[in-house]
């Protein structure tokens, strides 16, 4: 029994080891690189004058400057509204693994 432990616990770290090698000939930085990348997706926004409100596919996310992370890629509806000034959408592609920003320069209504 402790000589199965011992095989079935060897033959895993093998094949680990043998993956990892033949992934570290073809793309060294892979393995390393993958999950933190996936990890720093995120959308920055900002506008001029600061303080608006953000929602991103009418989720609120708080008021500018804002940074959203680990936000999903894709296409994102973006939408800043702030008291006495016109509000303003957009439509921007997150992409997974990017840092995105926005910035919007508001207009104030009459």
């Amino acid at each position: 029994s402790p000589d199965a432990a011992a095989s079935s616990g060897i033959q895993p770290a093998q094949a680990a080891a043998s993956d990892a090698g033949s992934d570290a000939i073809v793309q060294p930085a892979a393995p390393e690189v993958v999950a933190p990348v996936s990890s720093v997706t995120e959308l920055v926004v900002t506008t001029n004058p600061p303080g608006a409100r953000v929602t991103v596919n009418g989720i609120g996310w708080g008021v500018t400057p804002v940074t959203i992370h680990h936000m999903p890629a894709g296409d994102k509806r973006i939408r800043v509204s702030k008291e006495g000034y016109a509000s303003q959408e957009q439509v921007l592609r997150i992409s997974a693994g990017q840092q995105q920003a926005l910035d919007l320069q508001l207009d104030a209504t009459p």
